[in-house]
């Protein structure tokens, strides 16, 4: 129990007294369990101040592996971080790619229709024209919705592959003349056998788009083969 320091005191014995509370263990025996110290005493048993250094050393040590603890724990969220990371960039990469494969083959399905379908109209209606003419809007739309598609994919032969499928529509685009000038004649003298450069036009951009969304498709599975 610390008492309160007079003023006046000038040596250590006038300083407060404190009472140590020993430990058996330590001092052996060789000191009270109970004894009353001054600053500058010493203790007979040499532990009082070593007690007091071995609690120190405790505590610094408590400190230390606290912390190792806490470094650790940073050290495991910051790597949990970065992977959470890369993982949201491949799963950019997937979304994107997915669905660029999804507009390719929306518009694979759509320009293989249309070869059956325009020869149908040519064959069995007398006003073939008017289906027709939906028909290359809606090829129109598919192609530039693919050309974008190709445009946004972040791989390797991206340009190549849309310049390619760009070139093969062009000339698809350009033969559906073909296709209106056997729908202005009657229906008993049209001849699908002169609309063949436009079905062969259209079958080699059926290939292409093909083509394209197997290369899609691998990149999806590149970037996640879980995918």
């Amino acid at each position: 129990k610390l008492q309160k320091r007079s003023p006046s005191a000038n040596s250590y014995r006038d300083s407060p007294l404190i009472i140590v509370v020993c430990n058996p263990m330590m001092c052996e025996g060789r000191c009270d369990v109970s004894r009353l110290w001054r600053p500058g005493d010493g203790c007979r048993a040499g532990h009082g101040l070593g007690g007091a250094m071995f609690r120190r050393s405790v505590s610094a040590l408590l400190l230390s592996v606290l912390g190792l603890v806490i470094a650790g724990l940073l050290a495991q969220a910051a790597l949990r971080l970065a992977d959470a990371w890369s993982q949201r960039g491949t799963g950019v990469l997937a979304r994107s790619l997915a669905e660029a494969d999804r507009t390719l083959f929306t518009a694979l399905i759509g320009v293989r229709s249309q070869r059956g379908d325009a020869q149908t109209a040519l064959l069995s209606l007398d006003d073939a024209r008017r289906p027709l003419d939906e028909m290359r809007r809606e090829a129109e739309e598919r192609a530039a919705e693919a050309i974008a598609a190709l445009s946004a994919i972040p791989l390797a032969d991206a340009t190549r592959m849309k310049d390619e499928f760009q070139r093969r529509w062009e000339l698809a685009r350009r033969l559906y003349t073909l296709l209106f000038d056997e729908a202005a004649k009657p229906r008993p003298q049209r001849d699908i056998r002169r609309t063949d450069p436009w079905y062969d036009a259209m079958g080699g951009l059926v290939d292409h788009l093909a083509t394209v969304s197997v290369a899609v498709s691998n990149g999806v599975r590149m970037a996640d083969p879980e995918l």
